[in-house]
């Protein structure tokens, strides 16, 4: 039994390894503008034999050089010496994928600030082309920049929740009503002092 746990612990110890040295090989690349537009590396499981990945990850930016769509893309590899195509990638190219996640896309509004932010839904799963949406997230402002109110939707653009700030001449936070129906009243000095019910505010 002492024998079986030495070589199982040994073992994780040697998975850890593998997956270190990985992703001490993650390779970068740059844009024009010198953004990091793309990085990948290669996955190979010790413990599943022929299931090698190279794992992409892509970053694409608008022409304020702002970043407003990220992805993670997962291809089957060949080998270690043929990387995947990053410039395909780049250009939308999925066909070699077998799956393709948007982790996160932004817009932003006409003075510059966040509009809007999807979480996470999948474009392509085990070779074949999906049609999904994230969680949403908006933002409205005053007009000094503050963020008032702060809404999410399901995919099926539902609104799940809403969260309302007001805030002072300075910029402070004077009261939060969450999606709870609770709000933070906050001291002239924004630390957060008493709570109280919605409609008690």
């Amino acid at each position: 039994m002492k024998r079986e746990n030495a070589l199982t612990q040994l073992k994780n110890w040697i998975n850890v390894l593998v997956v270190s040295l990985v992703v001490l090989f993650l390779l970068p690349h740059y844009n024009a503008n010198g953004n990091q537009d793309a990085s990948w590396y290669y996955w190979d499981n010790p413990d599943v034999s022929g299931s090698d990945k190279w794992v992409s990850t892509i970053i694409k930016y608008d022409a304020q050089n702002r970043q407003i769509k990220t992805f993670r893309i997962v291809q089957n590899a060949v080998n270690v010496s043929t990387p995947p195509d990053i410039d395909n990638y780049l250009l939308g190219g999925y066909s070699a994928a077998t799956d393709v996640v948007a982790l996160t896309s932004t817009t932003y509004n006409s003075v510059g600030k966040v509009d809007s932010v999807e979480g996470e839904y999948r474009i392509k799963e085990n070779g074949s082309a999906i049609t999904e949406r994230g969680t949403l997230t908006g933002y409205d402002y005053d007009e000094t920049g503050n963020i008032v109110e702060t809404r999410s939707y399901s995919p099926s653009d539902t609104l799940l929740t809403t969260t309302r700030s007001l805030y002072d001449k300075e910029g402070k936070v004077l009261v939060t009503v969450g999606p709870y129906a609770a709000g933070l009243i906050y001291s002239r000095i924004s630390f957060c002092c008493r709570m109280q019910r919605k409609s008690e505010i």
